[in-house]
């Protein structure tokens, strides 16, 4: 058993059980080509620190790829500098995460609006223990006073009047808070020029909202996953489709 790799079928007879778990010392990933993983401790794998992932149950939407790309490599970049303060390099900052990864865990994300990208990228980092939330810009008194770590405007936001916008920044945006505007909205670069605190924090991406493209060769989704999941490659920090995201406390983040 110690020798198991590669693909396995249903008709190999292989559940991934705690007893058969504990004989594999030398097992670190395990992808699933299904959405159900019927023949998978999941709760023995995360004991053991070995990371499953599997194939997106839907297609993956492009844009909402490039988009949940830029924020966690924006997150990556602001772990680093922050891990530089917590070291002395720097004057004393604000520091969410570790001290050697770059993680989303308890890191509040809000997305703006309630159209299939956000609610898209809100299950992304909600998969990625993220505390993501829909911001409403009708419903600006409701949210939380609690400010954000990070902002994130979608690509197919609707423009809104600059007020509108300003007072929702002013809730939920704090000292510290990082905002990335996909859509290019004159609403937010009037409220960057009138607010120059918050100017400074927004990251202006425009991306023209498009329709999504066939999703990619299965083969080779599957094959990325795998890898990520062993530790390597561009997600190895947090792979996409992660089944088991608590052992990323043991093994990634």
């Amino acid at each position: 058993m110690r020798n198991v790799a590669g693909v396995i079928t249903s008709e190999d007879n292989i559940k991934f059980e705690r007893d058969i778990i504990a004989q594999l010392p030398h097992l670190r990933a395990i992808c699933l080509t299904n959405e159900t993983p019927k023949f998978v401790d999941l709760s023995a794998l995360t004991e053991a620190g070995i990371r499953a992932t599997g194939f997106p149950s839907k297609p993956q939407n492009p844009l909402e790829e490039i988009m949940w790309r830029v924020l966690t490599t924006e997150a990556q970049n602001l772990a680093k500098s922050d891990n530089e303060t917590v070291l002395g390099k720097k004057p004393l900052r604000r520091f969410s995460g570790s001290l050697f990864t770059s993680s989303l865990y308890a890191v509040r994300i809000g997305f703006l609006g309630a159209s299939p990208l956000s609610k898209g990228l809100l299950a992304r980092a909600q998969s990625a223990q993220a505390e993501g939330i829909l911001i409403d810009l009708d419903m600006c008194d409701s949210h939380p006073k609690a400010p954000l770590d990070w902002l994130l405007i979608p690509a197919d936001w609707q423009d809104a009047n600059q007020s509108a916008i300003e007072k929702l920044l002013m809730r939920v945006a704090g000292p510290e808070t990082r905002i990335i505007d996909f859509s290019g909205a004159e609403a937010i670069k009037a409220v960057g020029k009138h607010r120059p605190e918050l100017a400074e924090r927004i990251t202006h991406q425009f991306i023209p909202p498009y329709q999504p493209v066939e999703s990619a060769d299965p083969s080779s989704t599957l094959a990325e996953q795998l890898i990520a999941a062993l530790g390597f490659g561009r997600k190895s920090w947090h792979p996409d489709n992660l089944l088991n995201p608590d052992v990323c406390c043991e093994s990634c983040c």
